[in-house]
C-alpha cells in the first residue's frame, strides 16, 4: 500500500524551488531570488566561483552533509529561504544541481570519505550535521571550522510495520547513537547539539516549541520542518565552546521568530 504524508511548507518550497511557474508566481518574470552578498547578475557564475575558490578565500557559506535525506533536504530549504550561500555534500550532485539551480554548490560524495568532506568544506564558516558524522569531525578539527551544527535525538522510535515508519526509524536510530555527540564535544570545535524527540512528517508553523537543557530524555513530538527552523536558527548564535539543548512541540502556537533571543539564556558547556 502506498503511503502518505501530510504536505508541509517544505514541501511548497521545493516545489518554488524547482518549477518555473512557481518561481516567477513568488519572484516576478525574468526575476531570481539572490544570496546574501550577491548581485543578481553574479547568480550564473555562483557555483563556479564556489568551486574553484581557494582554501584561503573568504569562509562564507553554510555546507549541508546528508542533504538527501529528509531532514537535510527540510535544512537547505531553510538555509535558501534566509539567502545563505549553500554547499551540500550528497551521493548525486548532478540531481541536486538540477533540482536547485544557482541556490547550492554540490559536492559529490558521503561524510564517509575524508576526500570529499576536505573539498566540501572549502570556503564554509559552518556546518550541520543531520546525518552520520563519519570524518566530517576531524576534517573540522584540522580547518578550524568555526562552528558545527549536529542534529541528535533521543526521542521514541516510530511504530514499525509500514514503509515510512521504517524509513523515519532508520533515520532516528543514526540521530540516537551518542558516539556522534561524543565526537563532537572531544572536538575543540565550537558546537551546538539539537536534541529533538520524535521526527513527524507533518506540516510545521502550527505550534509553539519548548526548550530545555536539563539531562531528561526528551518526551514529546516536533515536525521535520520546525526542527530545520530550529537547526538553521542555531547558526545565528555560534557558541564559544558548545551548546547543547533540547526542542519538541509544545501545543497550538507559532515557531520563534528571533532566533537570538530563544539562544540568549542557554548556558554554553
Amino acid at each position: 500500500m502506498a503511503s502518505t504524508r501530510c504536505r508541509g511548507f517544505g514541501d511548497d518550497l521545493l516545489d518554488f524551488i524547482t518549477a518555473g511557474p512557481k518561481l516567477r508566481k513568488w519572484y516576478g518574470e525574468g526575476e531570481r531570488m539572490p544570496t546574501d552578498g550577491m548581485d543578481m547578475e553574479d547568480l550564473d557564475s555562483a557555483g563556479v566561483a564556489e568551486a574553484e575558490a581557494e582554501e584561503e578565500g573568504p569562509r562564507d557559506a553554510i555546507l549541508v552533509t546528508d542533504a538527501e535525506s529528509l531532514m537535510g533536504e527540510q535544512i537547505v530549504l531553510q538555509l535558501i529561504l534566509a539567502r545563505a550561500k549553500v554547499r551540500v555534500l550528497v551521493r548525486d550532485a548532478a540531481a541536486i544541481k538540477t533540482a536547485y539551480g544557482p541556490y547550492v554548490t554540490a559536492i559529490s560524495g558521503t561524510t564517509d570519505d575524508p576526500a570529499a568532506v576536505a573539498e566540501a568544506l572549502r570556503g564554509v564558516r559552518a556546518a550541520i550535521c543531520p546525518g552520520k558524522v563519519g570524518a566530517l569531525v576531524a576534517a573540522a578539527t584540522r580547518r578550524k571550522l568555526g562552528h558545527l551544527v549536529l542534529l541528535s535525538s533521543t526521542g521514541a522510535l516510530q511504530p514499525a510495520g509500514f514503509s515510512i515508519g521504517n524509513f523515519i526509524n532508520a533515520e532516528q536510530a543514526v540521530l540516537r547513537d551518542p558516539q556522534r555527540e561524543q565526537a563532537v564535544q572531544q572536538s575543540g570545535v565550537p558546537y551546538t547539539i539539537v536534541r529533538a524527540g520524535r521526527i513527524r512528517n507533518t506540516p510545521g508553523g502550527n505550534v509553539q516549541l519548548q526548550f530545555t537543557q536539563d539531562d531528561a530524555t526528551v518526551q514529546g513530538d516536533i515536525s521535520r520542518e520546525d526542527l530545520a527552523k530550529v537547526v538553521t536558527g542555531a547558526l545565528q548564535k555560534p557558541p564559544r565552546s558548545g551548546l547543547a539543548f533540547q526542542v519538541v512541540g509544545a501545543g497550538p502556537g507559532r515557531p520563534p521568530s528571533d532566533w537570538s533571543d530563544v539562544f540568549a539564556g542557554f548556558q554554553e558547556a
